[in-house]
């Protein structure tokens, strides 16, 4: 509890280190897979993966795809690689340009635009004449210039691009019918459209709270009692439904967040109570 976070970090370098050196490397790689898939644990076993490359190359490309889930997960090891001074060798780049061409879809070209864009920027995937061509291009597009062709290319062939960049056209022209139909029919995580602009409208935040994961919808209460979202009898049932124990196991959201969620809210606002019982409630 006294110790200072940068000796926490250098505390656990030090502790895998040792295990990497005087334990089963087989035994070691499968708790580190352990840690991030079954734990609620992420940037520990990131960590671990990265020291893993430099003892155990073979078993770090064995287990790379079943720690780095997500495009933040790819991000941070890449992070975490250079804050440890490691550089980028053939191994570290083929096990991530093997994931993004895995992992890599239309729902993480939106929202990993930028963490995908900076991993295809340092392993240089060849995708030319690949099915994932124009996919790959689109998700580049703010850091190299591509011709009005290739957008429109990846466009009609991911339709959920299609509906996404319709939904940032009428968000900008304050034609939010037209944003609600785009983001229900491209079922569209509304983080990625809310940062555009200050949105004041009633119906976009009832669409945007039907698309939320468990973990944005914790995060944007305050927001959605301001928007008068929870004023409505049927969104308050709703956030019951979403809030129940078998959902918050299934998304990984450990009782703190839930306490974090009901401080946070504004008291005064309408309905506030009612919202905050369902968060006591579960």
């Amino acid at each position: 509890f006294y110790v200072k976070q940068k000796d926490n970090i250098v505390q656990l370098i030090n502790t895998i280190n040792k295990a990497l050196k005087e334990e089963d490397t087989n035994l070691v790689a499968g708790i580190i897979v352990k840690a991030r898939q079954e734990g609620f644990m992420r940037t520990a076993p990131i960590i671990a993966l990265a020291l893993l490359r430099k003892t155990n190359p073979i078993f770090f490309k064995s287990i790379f795809n079943h720690v780095i889930l997500t495009g933040n997960d790819l991000i941070d090891f890449i992070e975490i690689n250079k804050s440890l001074g490691y550089g980028f060798g053939n191994t570290a780049k083929e096990c991530m340009i093997n994931w993004i061409k895995k992992n890599t879809n239309p729902f993480y070209a939106i929202k990993y635009r930028k963490q995908i864009a900076d991993a295809i920027r340092l392993s240089r995937p060849k995708v030319d004449g690949t099915e994932m061509e124009y996919l790959l291009k689109y998700i580049m597009k703010k850091y190299k210039k591509i011709d009005d062709n290739t957008i429109n290319k990846a466009l009609e062939q991911y339709p959920q691009l299609y509906h996404f960049e319709e939904a940032k056209k009428a968000i900008m022209d304050d034609d939010y019918d037209k944003a609600v139909k785009h983001m229900r029919e491209g079922r569209l995580e509304p983080s990625t459209l809310i940062g555009l602009k200050n949105i004041n409208n009633l119906k976009f935040w009832e669409e945007a709270m039907k698309q939320m994961g468990t973990m944005t919808l914790l995060k944007y209460l305050n927001k959605l009692l301001r928007e008068g979202v929870f004023e409505k009898e049927e969104n308050i049932q709703y956030l019951k439904e979403r809030m129940t124990a078998e959902n918050l196991s299934k998304a990984r959201i450990l009782p703190f967040r839930l306490v974090i969620a009901y401080m946070n809210i504004n008291k005064a606002l309408p309905n506030a109570m009612e919202v905050m019982e369902v968060l006591a409630n579960a």
